[in-house]
């Protein structure tokens, strides 16, 4: 039984030796040597009861070493997985090492034989990242972190640090930009102003800060334009461009129509509008003057016109020009009006003359239609136009027979 014991024992020996137990448990493996040793002693004092005790002792030791195997090389694994981390290269080639040695089929033997590879290049990114940081450039501390990542994707370490750089590369852009939107904004520079805060708004999706700024800038751009439109309506009522004047004015309106220089400029602007179009439409059809009632509406206007304070250069020519246009309108001209005694004669917009062979009237200047009527010929109208100055003839008569 003794004997059957001590074999259990040389054969766990020698499977512990082959896994270089002495490198990994030296102290535990000398110690059940050691009880086996006393198996021997007892044995070759043909104590075998106490011999068969020990080696079983040895047994159970040399078992039990045995057994930590898979735990030893998780410690390992984790070790060198640790080291790999802290960036000490020595301890995680030892900790590889001794996985090797443990378990050399071990799945994460190449992944960390590889990781360790990289060390030496992903420390160097490490205190590249570090010092860059320092001095605020997260860029490129983002930049060599970026790079580290790929030479080992697994390092936590290096992607907790990423993340934070990147965190704060993200808050430096986003000061920057709100910096860069206020300039501009302070600038009047509002297209700018606006792309800045629409970047930091990117960077911090539902942030108050670029919304605030937003509403900034849009309260800014409000009073731009509206200080605009007064200059524009402002500059037109100087040189008496009235629409464009009362256009700006109303444009000012819309935007806010509690603003009291649109208000008061439409007020001024909108009359000014009117009689500006109503004395252009008077010096371009002085034809229409002939009818009292239209030369009582033309002098309505000039009286309006006058009344006008502060009058600038064009209204004041306007004024004068409708002056002697209504003058030139009432001066009063002879027409003589000749016919053949048989034809019936209108005078259009002022009488009926009957059939006469020779008449004389007073008219205004302006044009006139005469029409003749007499039964069986064909009607005639002739058109004339009486100026100051000249006494016309007219005739009118029916000559072609139906």
């Amino acid at each position: 039984a003794a004997q059957e014991v001590l074999q259990q024992v040389l054969e766990a020996q020698e499977r512990l030796e082959q896994l270089s137990v002495e490198q990994w448990a030296a102290d535990d493996y000398t110690r059940a040597l050691a009880i086996a040793a006393e198996g021997d002693d007892f044995y070759r004092e043909r104590e075998f009861a106490s011999a068969q005790e020990r080696y079983e002792q040895a047994t159970a030791s040399l078992t039990a070493l045995e057994n930590s195997i898979p735990e030893r090389a998780q410690t390992a694994r984790e070790a060198a997985k640790a080291a790999i981390e802290s960036g000490d290269l020595e301890r995680a080639q030892s900790q590889i090492a001794l996985l090797d040695t443990l378990s050399p089929s071990d799945q994460a033997l190449p992944i960390l034989q590889q990781r360790i590879e990289a060390l030496p290049e992903v420390q160097t990114a490490i205190v590249a990242a570090q010092s860059a940081a320092n001095q605020r450039d997260f860029d490129e501390a983002v930049a060599q972190l970026t790079q580290a990542l790929a030479l080992d994707p697994a390092h936590q370490r290096v992607a907790s640090l990423l993340e934070s750089y990147q965190t704060d590369l993200a808050d430096q852009r986003f000061r920057a930009f709100m910096s860069q939107g206020y300039a501009a904004l302070e600038a009047a520079d509002f297209d700018a102003a606006d792309k800045a805060f629409t970047q930091a708004a990117k960077l911090r999706p539902g942030a108050g800060e670029p919304q605030s700024a937003q509403l900034e800038l849009a309260n800014a751009r409000t009073a731009a334009r509206l200080q605009s439109l007064r200059r524009e309506g402002a500059e037109a009522e100087a040189t008496e461009e009235w629409a464009q004047a009362l256009a700006a004015y109303e444009q000012a309106f819309a935007i806010d129509p509690t603003i009291r220089f649109a208000q008061t400029g439409i007020e001024r602007a909108k009359p000014r509008v009117e009689l500006d179009q109503a004395l252009k439409n008077w010096l371009k059809d002085k034809g229409r003057l002939v009818d009292p009632k239209i030369l009582a509406a033309a002098q309505n206007t000039l009286d309006q016109a006058r009344a006008v304070a502060n009058q600038g250069p064009l209204l004041r020519e306007q004024i004068i020009e409708l002056e002697q246009l209504l003058d030139y309108a009432r001066t009063p001209v002879t027409v003589t009006l000749t016919s053949d005694g048989l034809t019936d004669i209108t005078l259009l917009r002022v009488k009926r003359l009957g059939a006469v062979e020779s008449t004389q009237l007073t008219l205004r200047p302006g044009e006139y239609t005469a029409m003749g009527v007499r039964n069986g010929y064909r009607d005639v109208r002739v058109s004339f136009v009486v100026e100051p100055n000249a006494s016309p003839e007219v005739d009118i008569r029916c000559t072609e027979s139906l």
